[in-house]
């Protein structure tokens, strides 16, 4: 929901060789998968967005694709975010502020998983 994290996690995933969509807020999020649902290959979602927050998005991603890896980014502790969303088929997990070298990780893993 912030744009310099956006920017941030735009430019570290591009340097890692990623192809980056974002979206201003869940509203912008949902049309956008809709609308390119087979091009993209994971989701990374902050908990507290604008219009709709992370889960509801992810609620409505996964009305449209019960495959693609989401992952979760929040100031909250692991542990909150788990008990708190344990429903919400999450893939992954990352709480801010992360490293650079840790969110290329997560990615990593969840696209490697899918395709395992």
């Amino acid at each position: 929901d912030e744009e310099d994290v956006r920017d941030l996690v735009e430019s570290v995933l591009s340097k890692g060789g990623y192809r980056v969509i974002t979206a201003n807020d869940g509203v912008q999020a949902v049309n956008l998968f809709k609308a390119m649902p087979m091009e993209i290959d994971a989701v990374i979602l902050d908990i507290s967005m604008p219009n709709l927050s992370g889960p509801e998005v992810l609620s409505h991603i996964r009305s449209l694709s019960a495959t693609v890896p989401v992952i979760l980014s929040s100031g909250f502790s692991e542990g909150d975010v788990t008990e708190r969303y344990r429903e919400s088929q999450a893939s992954g997990f990352i709480q801010k502020p992360y490293r650079p070298k840790a969110l290329l990780n997560i990615v990593s893993e969840v696209l490697h998983h899918r395709i395992s």
